[in-house]
């Protein structure tokens, strides 16, 4: 029940889970071409059991944490790091990316993900939006 790094940045991270987790790399990996900066990015690889040490170790190097994930935001990766941060690390803000509690229409992956806002483009988007350099 161990997470992993899978790319060390500073002033941001972001925790993905599953295929998220390399969408969550892409859109690093053009922060980083376009800006010299990347974030950190963290692949939870379990949600139950949560890696607590894991996030300790981000929150104690980052003041933002983003939940990126492809399951529904409500009782998923952010609901879990939501509330063991703000019991545990009240400075550091959780931001989530993820499939609303709303009706989702049909349509491809790539469509889907779009309206959900879960691709490379928009993931990365969102870690600017949230003081990227």
């Amino acid at each position: 029940g161990k997470g992993e790094v899978l790319l060390e940045g500073s002033g941001i991270a972001v925790i993905a889970a599953g295929p998220s987790a390399n969408r969550a790399v892409e859109a690093a990996l053009r922060i980083k071409e376009e800006t010299g900066w990347n974030p950190s990015i963290y692949n939870i690889r379990y949600i139950k059991p949560l890696d607590t040490s894991l996030i300790d170790e981000i929150c104690r190097e980052h003041s933002v944490v983003i939940t990126v994930e492809d399951g529904t935001i409500l009782g998923g990766l952010h609901g879990a790091v939501a509330e063991y941060v703000s019991a545990v690390w009240p400075s550091v803000r959780v931001i989530p990316v993820g499939i609303p509690d709303r009706y989702i229409s049909q349509g491809t992956q790539q469509e889907l993900r779009e309206e959900c806002g879960l691709t490379a483009s928009q993931i990365k988007e969102v870690i600017l939006g949230e003081g990227g350099r």
